[in-house]
This record gives structure tokens, C-alpha cells and sequence, in this order.
């Protein structure tokens, strides 16, 4: 199996109102054996550090998902849409890639890009768990609050 790419498995964590038409689209186009619904997770940390791609697609507005904090600190890359705040520290770690809202193409070639070399998978999954431990870390945050409540006083 030399140069073949290994298999890719996509695992959807947590659930919602598409969970049931998602697993039938999983069906219809004959996949359901490469994606996997876990439902509600209480092991974000471990299973952060399972993946390889964290994949947040968003197409309304979030201000930040703790999935995208818990992937920068396990090393792992990511791949958001371009709406709320999650892109900021994609943008600002080096640690992803950020595509448009509803561009199903887009998210299919960030996501190409990272399965075609792993090297930059890793080396920018780094950049954010360098990103994290540098700025993201409890102590880290309650400082810059206090210092914005300060200048706000």
C-alpha cells in the first residue's frame, strides 16, 4: 500500500437538530461506514488529542468554541468558517485554515491540503499549541480580562 493515503474517517461529536438527516445523507452517498456520530461528549481534552483535524464549519455566528481552544492546546490544526470570533485566533495562531461560510468546496480543499501533507498538518498544529500555552492558558486570560476591565474603569 505504498503512497496510498490512509482511509479518512470523519467523526462528528455532539449533536443537533441535523443528527438525523446527517446520518441519512451519511447513508444515501454510501459512507456511513467512514463517519461516525458520537453524540455529547465529556472528554473534549482526550478527544482533541485523538483527532488530526479539528473541523469547525459554522455557518452562523459563534463568538468561540471551546473545541477550537481544546485542539489548539492538543495540537491540532483547524479548520474554520469565516463567521464570529473563531477566526480571529485561527488567523492570529498560524494554526489552521479559515474558509468562507458555505463554501463546501473551500472546506474540501483545506482540508485536502492538510490529508496531502502531513508535515504542515503538524507544523501548524504546533503554531497553535504554541498559540494556546502562550496566550489561551487560565492565568493568561484572567490577566487580559482584569486588564480590559481596568482600562474600561
Amino acid at each position: 500500500r505504498h503512497g496510498e493515503q490512509p482511509p479518512v474517517v470523519l467523526v462528528i461529536a455532539g449533536s443537533g437538530t441535523l443528527n438525523d438527516e446527517l446520518q441519512q445523507l451519511a447513508k444515501d452517498l454510501q459512507i456511513e461506514s467512514s463517519v461516525h456520530f458520537l453524540g455529547h461528549r465529556s472528554d473534549a481534552i482526550e478527544f482533541a488529542a485523538a483527532i488530526d483535524i479539528n473541523v469547525l464549519p459554522s455557518i452562523h455566528s459563534e463568538t468561540l468554541g471551546y473545541s477550537l481552544i481544546e485542539a489548539m492546546f492538543a495540537g491540532r490544526p483547524s479548520v474554520v468558517s469565516d463567521v464570529g470570533g473563531m477566526k480571529e485566533l485561527v488567523w492570529k495562531s498560524g494554526g489552521g485554515k479559515v474558509v468562507k461560510a458555505h463554501d463546501a468546496e473551500a472546506l474540501a480543499d483545506a482540508l485536502s491540503c492538510y490529508l496531502s501533507n502531513p508535515a504542515q498538518m503538524k507544523l501548524e498544529g504546533r503554531k497553535a499549541q504554541s498559540y494556546a500555552l502562550a496566550h489561551l492558558t487560565a492565568d493568561k486570560m484572567a490577566a487580559a480580562t482584569l486588564e480590559a476591565y481596568v482600562k474600561l474603569v
